[in-house]
């Protein structure tokens, strides 16, 4: 694809706030490759031109506060009653656009506006800005978010699915609603702290929500705050570095440095092996293709491979719909003869968790194992 050259009267830079004349943007792959002075940026003979003369260029806007799927002209409960959901949530094409159209690449959205529409934007169904996306909007009973009328009618915002429910009252039921609206999407949780000017059934100075609903809602959204890349998409030194501060983590939590790596097949680039060699790793656990371990050749030499072998593995014996640390507690208890023979025939090698468990009976489950480990 050719570059794209921007020609304009002057240039923003707002790291610095100086402005340059007579400027050039070059965009090449839909990244600012180079920007300034058009006497200092060499700009190639098959570039695509565009004049702005007479404009300023600058870097995109950033709004912090849109909702996308509402046109903000109107506030008519008949209107709101006799539209469809679908109609709220086309609504987002000419928001996007009109985001667009004034300079804004990039909104926060606070709510309202659900996963599907960046994901049509991503998907270059029409055009939009970036977007961190507030999914719904939390309030108690009564409080800002809360759409029941004195007449014990609810008019929401918006009522679709995937827009988890607004109202939330309680430390638990909180914890809930904000894993939901993290399942749905968010990137962050608003939050009524006080009433608004729209609710029906509250003001602006009221106070909302208790100090220990607030701190499980920002428990909740700071555990899972961290954002996730798949380890195979990383590049060469990426990997080096999500490995080396997993080795860190380890040695700093045990003392100990680890010798073996735990991560099906799937989920290692072409270079894992290599890397993982480098770093001291003697070896790792593999796909499900072998029952014995077996060589791998690198180029630093011999790497181990263990297989996960299925049939040697619990993970199968065990359904997941509905199941719970009780229920594994009271397996464990039922194959202890099983688990004891294993241990001793030297079939039982060690034990691993997966998941967020945290009641007794999963602590009981793992003493239970401990006995036999020591």
């Amino acid at each position: 694809m050719a570059p794209t050259a921007v020609f304009g009267d002057a240039l923003l830079d707002p790291a610095t706030g100086d402005a340059v004349r007579d400027a050039v943007v070059l965009i090449e792959n839909d990244h600012v490759t180079a920007s300034g002075a058009r006497s200092k940026i060499q700009v190639p003979s098959d570039a695509r031109r565009v004049d702005a003369e007479g404009l300023w260029l600058l870097p995109g806007l950033i709004d912090c506060h849109v909702h996308l799927c509402m046109t903000g002209t109107t506030y008519d409960l008949g209107e709101r009653l006799s539209r469809p959901a679908s109609l709220t949530i086309l609504q987002s094409v000419d928001g996007c656009a009109k985001d667009l159209a004034a300079g804004f690449t990039s909104v926060r959205d606070a709510g309202g506006t659900p996963n599907g529409v960046r994901m049509a934007v991503e998907r270059g169904y029409f055009p939009g800005p970036r977007m961190k996306l507030a999914i719904s909007i939390l309030s108690e009973t009564g409080g800002h978010a809360d759409s029941m009328f004195p007449c014990g009618v609810a008019v929401p915002l918006i009522n679709s699915p995937d827009i988890p429910a607004s109202v939330v009252d309680g430390i638990e039921p909180m914890r809930l609603r904000v894993r939901e609206i993290i399942r749905a999407g968010a990137d962050w949780i608003k939050l009524c702290t006080s009433g608004g000017v729209l609710s029906p059934g509250d003001a602006p100075h009221h106070p909302a929500f208790t100090v220990e609903e607030i701190r499980a809602a920002v428990e909740e959204a700071a555990a899972h705050g961290r954002t996730w890349e798949n380890s195979y998409a990383l590049d060469a030194d990426a990997e080096r570095r999500f490995i080396s501060d997993c080795v860190e983590s380890i040695i700093k939590a045990t003392g100990q440095r680890p010798i073996g790596w735990n991560a099906y097949w799937m989920r290692n680039s072409p270079r894992t092996l290599d890397i993982l060699q480098r770093l001291g790793f003697l070896y790792h656990i593999d796909e499900p293709s072998r029952d014995e371990p077996f060589i791998v050749t690198l180029k630093g030499g011999d790497f181990v491979s263990v297989p996960y072998t299925f049939h040697l593995n619990d993970i199968v014996s065990f359904p997941f719909v509905g199941w719970s640390a009780a229920a594994y507690e009271q397996a464990l208890r039922d194959s202890g003869a099983t688990v004891e023979s294993h241990y001793y025939e030297g079939g039982l090698h060690g034990v691993s968790v997966h998941g967020d468990f945290q009641d007794d009976a999963f602590k009981r489950s793992i003493d239970f194992y401990r006995r036999y480990l020591k």
